[in-house]
This record gives structure tokens, C-alpha cells and sequence, in this order.
């Protein structure tokens, strides 16, 4: 079995919770900006699907009780291009009235 390793620069995190980045173009997009890995910006965006982000990047407020993220959640904790509280209208890339949030 392939071990994977957080994709987020420093982090290289392998918790047994890892998150594949969205398949969604503009929610992969808030993804990339705010993981702020810059080799990641090279990658064919059909291969970015192979690549995760460990859970300690996801406040508790964007998972189920069994630890799986909710639909449209966003990376917001630890993350070195990302220094934002996290709160309730940027943990979701979708909120309220469907308007996509912009990193």
C-alpha cells in the first residue's frame, strides 16, 4: 500500500485521515491557493486528483462525526499562504446562496 504524503510545503503529514484535492475546477482553485504549493501549479489537473492534504489542515466545523469532510469543504488550518481564522464562511467553498468564495 502506497503510504500518502500531505501535499501542503512543511507539513509532510501522513495522518491516517488524508484528503484528495476536488475534481470541482473552482473549488480545486481555493484549494491550490491556499495550500500555496507551487509545484502544484505544474501538475496536468487531471493528475492533482492524486494528491491529499492530511486532516490537521481542516477545522472540525468542516467534517462529519466519523471525520469525513462535507461537501465543499476548504483546507483553512496550517497552512503557510493561508493565516485566516477559520469560521463558518471560509471553511466552505459554497455558502448561503451557492456564491463560491475566492481563497
Amino acid at each position: 500500500m502506497k503510504l500518502k504524503i500531505c501535499c501542503v510545503p512543511g507539513c509532510g503529514g501522513n495522518t491516517s485521515k488524508m484528503h484528495y484535492i476536488p475534481k470541482n475546477p473552482q473549488i480545486q482553485q481555493v484549494w491550490l491557493e491556499r495550500i500555496g504549493n507551487k509545484k502544484l501549479s505544474q501538475i496536468d489537473v487531471n493528475l492533482l486528483r492524486g494528491y491529499a492534504v492530511c486532516d490537521k489542515h481542516f477545522d472540525a466545523m468542516c467534517k462529519n462525526p466519523s471525520g469525513k469532510l462535507l461537501r465543499y469543504s476548504l483546507p483553512t488550518n496550517n497552512l503557510p499562504a493561508y493565516n485566516i481564522p477559520s469560521d463558518r464562511g471560509n471553511c466552505f467553498a459554497i455558502y448561503r446562496n451557492k456564491v463560491p468564495i475566492r481563497g
